[in-house]
């Protein structure tokens, strides 16, 4: 496994301010099993593997709150599969910000950053039924025509008066967005 925690079952994980959870080989945390896990970040979860782990794999869902001092970065900043996750502070990934394989509500608060630089900021492969809201800033620099935020299948946006959202090449949003995607990262 090599992950910097991992769990196979429901649980709740907490890294305070100061607190680094990392790892070079899998994910910082990982729950394989469980749908109600809780990963509350106040410090630093990171993943500098290769393989294409994120900083945090909820394999069956679960909540992420990532608070103002929060900073997750990864491959993929986090990869979840259904899931409520509020965000005040950094979440950055090479590939994805947020990789999601199933409906989920996705906050950006005031202050809070999603990034990617290689493909969309917030991704939601699969489920129809999506909410991403924003008051804060969500960005891609990637320049393969992804957007900032790829909605697969369908899905709501919410960008409020605080909100900023953009793509490097000019596509901040794209529901039905196929891309370049041909694997599974969960």
């Amino acid at each position: 496994m090599f992950n910097g925690i991992n769990v196979d079952g429901d649980s709740t994980i907490t890294n305070t301010a100061g607190g680094l959870e990392t790892s070079s080989l899998k994910s910082a945390i990982a729950v394989t099993n469980g749908s109600h896990s809780v990963i509350t970040n106040s410090g630093t979860i990171s993943s500098t593997a290769t393989d294409g782990s994120p900083a945090i794999a909820l394999l069956f869902g679960g909540t992420v709150v990532n608070y103002a001092s929060g900073v997750i970065t990864g491959n993929d900043g986090m990869a979840i599969s259904v899931g409520f996750q509020p965000n005040y502070g950094i979440i950055s990934g090479n590939v994805d910000g947020i990789n999601n394989n199933s409906d989920s509500q996705i906050t950006n608060e005031a202050g809070g950053l999603i990034t990617s630089s290689m493909e969309p900021a917030i991704a939601v492969s699969y489920g129809s039924h999506s909410i991403i809201t924003n008051s804060g800033t969500i960005s891609s620099t990637a320049t393969d025509g992804s957007p900032a935020i790829a909605l697969f299948v369908g899905g709501t946006v919410v960008n409020n008066a605080s909100g900023v959202i953009t793509g490097n090449d000019g596509k901040a949003i794209t529901v039905g967005f196929q891309g370049n995607r041909t694997r599974n990262r969960l």
